[in-house]
């Protein structure tokens, strides 16, 4: 199974994602993240034996319980790695030190029980598009006129461990753990 660590956002910065998508559709060359889809990643373990599930979400309740929650500011868009070279749409996050915490724990955590450290630097954003085919100007014009653009605040409670399973219409994940920060209840599966 394909596992990673994520924070799930709430459904009015969902829809707010997704407007700005809308906007800059018709402009061509990008693949975009279904608002389902949208999510805040904070460890990507690729693929794990289902052995091993029992001891991952293990971690991942440890890690909530050991943290507080938090508020994030959702704000403006870029492109990975520059904008002459665009590979990934992102929306930015504001109010980093809680988050970059949050996942330097996991980060040692699985590290602990035998998983790689992620080796390029944490850079908390929320992939909303991939690039297929170089847009032209027009559209990195119109991308920089988001580049200040308000999504919304919003407070972390928990933390999810999903698992995505990739087909031919796109990635499709399913929440197996949703662990509160802080020690609050914990809700095991059952998302989509």
């Amino acid at each position: 199974m394909r596992l990673f660590v994520a924070i799930e956002l709430p459904e009015r910065i969902r829809e707010r994602i997704v407007k700005v998508q809308r906007e800059l559709q018709g402009l061509g060359g990008v693949s975009w993240v279904r608002g389902e889809n949208l999510h805040l990643t904070l460890k990507f373990l690729g693929n794990v034996k289902e052995d091993r599930l029992k001891e991952v979400k293990g971690v991942v309740e440890r890690v909530a319980l050991s943290s507080s929650p938090f508020s994030l500011n959702i704000r403006g868009v870029g492109c990975f790695p520059t904008l002459k070279r665009p590979r990934v749409v992102w929306v930015g996050v504001e109010n980093h030190t809680p988050l970059y915490d949050l996942q330097r724990e996991l980060e040692e955590a699985f590290e602990g029980i035998g998983f790689e450290r992620e080796k390029r630097p944490f850079h908390p954003h929320i992939t909303f598009g991939r690039i297929k085919k170089i847009p032209d100007e027009r559209w990195t014009e119109r991308l920089l006129s988001f580049r200040e653009e308000e999504m919304g605040r919003m407070e972390v409670t928990s933390i999810s461990l999903f698992s995505s399973t990739l087909r031919p219409t796109g990635a499709v994940y399913t929440c197996l753990l949703e662990a509160a920060l802080g020690g609050g209840k914990t809700c095991m599966g059952g998302k989509g």
